[in-house]
């Protein structure tokens, strides 16, 4: 370990980084609350309490919580997320939680808009969507009864609360405790969320979500852009089983006012659903004149393609869309499991390619469903593996969430390298040239980022190599995501590994490392935890045991998700021909079967296996 080279910055020097902000201290709520005079809802109320929240008795009877949350750099009001725990330590839920797959995971009809200004309540809390909200408490909603549930009425109840209040993993949580005491007026709380992860340049995205375009989805279409929102995702692309999803629709409505303009985009996408395998296909084109909207309907020509047949039908929309290939080890809707890429239960020998077509760029290789130590590395080999032979995919992580409380959106996600991360002057056919460009960092938690002798980023081919490189590794994490090691691979395999000790800081990087270089390969850089993170922050489903085992067998992290992230690979010319080789290169594919294999579910799959058989 080159240790000299490597450093750890505190999480104060984070308020040296462009973009970022020094993080709260110690003190729990320590950002405050307004004075009287200068809160919104006006009054002659009492003085901030140790809390930070204001209460306001002189506003009537019952009482409010009123929340307005920016960014403590650019004092904009930013989405954000609030959890309530009760003074017996317990999580405070709304809605209806549901098991997968046909509940899923708590779907629409169970999730509620309260107050005003925009809080939708959720199992695991509230999505302050717009960055401000009256919230009632003591006040009674009605949540909708789903899969055998009763209707039944919800509230917050009076009484004393620790709130935490988060935003996605660019930035650090506010704590705070609260009295919400009957007839206390409103309780004005002004939170200045820190953010102390940069990620200029990169779009935060989340390219695999579902809505009730889907049969295994009933979460509309706003509300899954409200919980995106909240946790930071700045895109989202709809993947609606061979359904074309238009999300644009919804954003336009929840943000009408141009003094606040939306926070997050959307591109119009699908997931090709077939028993096989599952493929995302964006951007497309959504037609309410056509079937699916201009999908491949699942009663007709869809369950009869073969593999091939259907990636070409893909490719043919005249968009001329990228296609991502989903969770490819779930073991059902799994394309590296199927018979397809291999009789008798899939690709399992990975000192050989894959005998099915290979005709996708993108692989997700993190996914909500697969984001626990076990999962992550299987999925990975096989990336590393395709690399090898000289199949070079886009890294991708999304969430593939369908529900609200066991997978929620956001986690894994993609950040996207483009020329400015701003939703304002968005560009979509950029967005997808960068995924081409493998320009990404697929990520549960910590944002790390690769660069080759200071002139090329992840994604890109670095020519006229004399032998020796210098590689510049910079990780980052919020305070809340706990990272053990760095570690630096070339074509596959761990060449450099930096302990990080489990320390919760902020930034690691390593400068101008010396990587002899002696033929063609493929690096990349990757940072790992075993600390689970937060299942309130993430979703359940991973930490949730069923007959069969827990859904994602535990490692050496035990069930949960972990933090993980690696970037795409800098491809290394050695040679000067101005092309990558990969090492087992020349390589010859197996002919690919390509036959069609009849899918037991006439209405089409979902991700989540209905006949309830445990995960491979």
């Amino acid at each position: 370990m080159a240790s000299h080279r490597a450093s750890w910055l505190t999480l104060a020097a984070l308020a040296l980084l462009p973009g970022c902000d020094e993080p709260p201290g110690a003190a729990s709520g320590q950002d405050g609350g307004h004075p009287a005079a200068d809160r919104p809802d006006g009054g002659d109320g009492a003085a901030a309490s140790d809390s930070g929240a204001t209460p306001d008795r002189a506003t009537g009877g019952g009482t409010r919580l009123h929340v307005r949350v920016s960014d403590s750099r650019t004092a904009e009001r930013v989405p954000a997320t609030l959890t309530l725990w009760d003074s017996a330590g317990q999580m405070v839920r709304f809605g209806n939680p549901a098991d997968p797959p046909f509940c899923s995971q708590m779907g629409g009809p169970s999730l509620a808009e309260i107050g005003t200004g925009g809080a939708l309540a959720t199992w695991h809390g509230i999505a302050l969507w717009n960055g401000e909200a009256v919230i009632p408490v003591g006040l009674e909603w009605i949540v909708t009864g789903q899969c055998g549930s009763e209707t039944r009425a919800q509230k917050i109840p009076f009484g004393s609360y620790r709130l935490i209040v988060s935003r996605g993993l660019e930035y650090e949580l506010n704590e705070y405790q609260i009295d919400l005491a009957e007839d206390r007026g409103t309780v004005f709380l002004d939170v200045a969320l820190a953010r102390t992860v940069s990620t200029v340049g990169y779009f935060a995205a989340d390219m695999h979500v579902h809505t009730s375009g889907s049969n295994d989805s009933s979460v509309s279409g706003e509300d899954r852009i409200k919980t995106e929102a909240a946790v930071g995702i700045e895109v989202v692309v709809s993947s609606d089983h061979n359904f074309h999803t238009d999300l644009g629709e919804p954003i336009r409505k929840l943000w009408p006012d141009p003094a606040f303009p939306a926070p997050i985009v959307s591109v119009v996408g699908n997931e090709a659903s077939a028993n096989y395998g599952h493929f995302n296909v964006m951007p497309v084109i959504a037609d309410p004149t056509k079937p699916g909207n201009g999908a491949i309907p699942y009663k007709g020509e869809l369950e009869h393609f073969t593999p091939q047949t259907l990636l070409d039908r893909l490719h043919a929309f005249p968009t001329a869309p990228l296609i991502q290939m989903n969770h490819t080890r779930l073991g059902f809707g799994a394309y590296f499991d199927s018979d397809s890429c291999g009789a008798g239960g899939g690709w399992k020998d990975l000192a050989r390619p894959p005998a099915c077509p290979l005709d996708f760029e993108a692989m997700e290789v993190l996914s909500g469903f697969l984001a626990c130590d076990t999962r992550i590395h299987r999925t990975l080999a096989d990336w590393y593996a395709l690399l090898g032979f000289g199949v070079v995919t886009t890294a991708t992580g999304n969430s593939d969430t369908h529900g609200t409380s066991q997978i929620l959106g956001g986690f894994p996600r993609t950040y996207i390298r483009v020329a400015e991360d701003s939703v304002r002057v968005f560009d979509e056919a950029e967005l997808i040239d960068a995924l081409r460009g493998r320009r990404a960092v697929a990520t549960t938690g910590p944002f790390i980022t690769l660069r080759v002798d200071d002139r090329v980023n992840e994604g890109e081919l670095i020519t006229n190599v004399t032998g020796t490189v210098r590689v510049n590794i910079r990780m980052q994490a919020a305070s809340w995501i706990v990272p053990d090691e760095v570690r630096l691979k070339v074509n596959g395999q761990t060449v450099r590994t930096w302990p990080l000790a489990g320390s919760a800081a902020a930034l690691f990087e390593v400068k101008n490392e010396s990587l002899a270089v002696a033929s063609d390969a493929f690096i990349t850089a990757e940072v790992e935890g075993k600390q689970v993170l937060p299942p309130w922050m993430v979703g359940e489903y991973l930490t949730t045991k069923k007959a069969s085992g827990y859904d994602c067998p535990p490692g050496a992290a035990g069930p949960g998700m972990i933090p993980f992230a690696v970037t795409n690979p800098v491809l290394i010319d050695a040679d000067g021909d101005g092309r990558f080789r990969a090492v087992n290169q020349p390589i010859t594919f197996p002919p690919a079967p390509d036959v069609w294999i009849p899918s037991p579910f006439p209405e089409g799959p979902p991700d989540c296996d209905p006949t309830g058989r445990p995960l491979r």
